[in-house]
């Protein structure tokens, strides 16, 4: 067995507007090593450079902009499928077949009360038929993305990281 110790910094955000406290562990593992664990209303994000050159760990965190950090601390994709965006997208194409005499008053009607049902994946694909209908056989294709929420929330979290970090280098540095 081989046991080896290190040193780590342990630093608290509290009072944040609109977060939670956040805890944060950094570890300079050794030369051009660090780790970093962000903890924030009992979820927690991890991640593990080996090779940031001569900096520390803080200071290599706080090189990096926030897309690049929340990519490495998680699998948190930026964008979700936005199920309003495609009822919009096949209400408008109902609404072009309308115009187009395609489609009667009560039928476009009724087509729009079913665009307004698919809400998540399992409605979507009940609705598969309806949808190529309306958008084409390949409509999944160009289904409409948004921000994800949880991405916005971790980029927020990790550019407050950074604000403290520089805060504490600065102080560090006085």
């Amino acid at each position: 067995m081989i046991i080896n110790t290190s040193q780590v910094t342990k630093i608290l955000i509290t009072k944040i507007e609109r977060l939670d406290d956040i805890t944060v562990i950094l570890e300079d593992i050794g030369p051009h090593q660090g780790r970093i664990i962000i903890e924030c209303y009992g979820e927690s994000w991890a991640s593990y450079w080996g090779g940031m050159g001569e900096r520390t760990i803080a200071e290599f965190f706080c090189s990096c902009d926030e897309y690049y950090l929340a990519k490495n601390l998680s699998s948190i994709s930026s964008t979700i499928l936005d199920y309003d965006g495609l009822a919009n997208k096949i209400k408008n194409a109902i609404i072009r077949s309308r115009r187009k005499r395609e489609l009667s008053k009560f039928g476009a009607k009724w087509a729009c009360e079913q665009a307004d049902d698919i809400v998540d994946e399992s409605s979507a694909a009940f609705n598969h038929k309806f949808i190529a209908e309306h958008l084409g056989d390949e409509w999944w294709r160009e289904f409409p993305v948004k921000t994800n929420p949880d991405y916005e929330y971790l980029c927020r979290i990790i550019t407050t990281v950074q604000q403290a970090l520089r805060e504490v280098n600065i102080k560090e540095a006085a």
